[in-house]
């Protein structure tokens, strides 16, 4: 799985972590600064309303505050990412309970209750590589979306539509399109570049034309 390197990291996203297990205040407010946005774009990308991403921010930031959290985060990297899977498990687990009257039976969605079930140490759970497996895949989705609305035209949208939504062979798309074959797989070509480097412009990286096209 491709890793995603976000603005933070890009920037230098760096946290003190002997001063935050030391219980710093000042380094406790910085640090709840840089990361409070990060939460509340997680929630606002999984659909909640403002005040839902401000709720979701601050119980993220609540948790990874908790007494003796920070044990077993070894990198300012590290904290980033738990911080974000929190924020994006709490953003589902609200979302669930707001747009679902009635779970399914023996369903387990929240993650205090993954962890219950004897899923492992809370960190460790979200450590778990299925789990940031999960954070990723929705992340990439998100900038795939905004690649395909911002940096593509109707007619490039329509080819990839064609191509990866509805499965169409170049032979196809090129029958529906009216245009030649040999056209359909330059546009193709155009389009995973485009793609590609909007992708790498928004901050997601290690992603080749290879990987895209599979």
């Amino acid at each position: 799985m491709n890793k995603r390197q976000g603005p933070q990291n890009q920037h230098g996203f760096s946290v003190d972590l002997k001063r935050l297990r030391g219980d710093d205040q000042e380094t406790w407010r910085e640090t709840f600064e840089k990361l409070f946005p990060v939460g509340y774009r997680v929630g606002r990308r999984e659909g909640l309303s403002e005040a839902d991403a401000k709720e979701v921010a601050q119980v993220a930031l609540i948790e990874i505050a908790k007494p003796g959290f920070l044990e077993k985060i070894n990198t300012s990297q590290d904290l980033e990412n738990i911080f974000k899977a929190i924020a994006w498990r709490r953003s589902v687990d609200l979302y669930r309970r707001k747009k679902t009257s009635k779970r399914g039976s023996g369903r387990v969605d929240s993650l205090d209750a993954m962890v219950e079930e004897g899923r492992g140490d809370y960190v460790e759970y979200l450590f778990a590589g299925d789990f940031r497996e999960q954070v990723e895949i929705a992340e990439l989705m998100d900038f795939l979306r905004q690649v395909v609305e911002k940096d593509l035209n109707g007619k490039e949208r329509g080819i990839l539509f064609d191509r990866y939504t509805l499965g169409l062979m170049i032979r196809e798309i090129a029958e529906k399109r009216g245009v030649a074959k040999g056209s359909v797989g330059v546009m193709l070509d155009r389009i995973t570049k485009k793609v590609i480097k909007g992708l790498r412009e928004r901050g997601w990286e290690s992603l080749d034309k290879e990987e895209f096209a599979a």
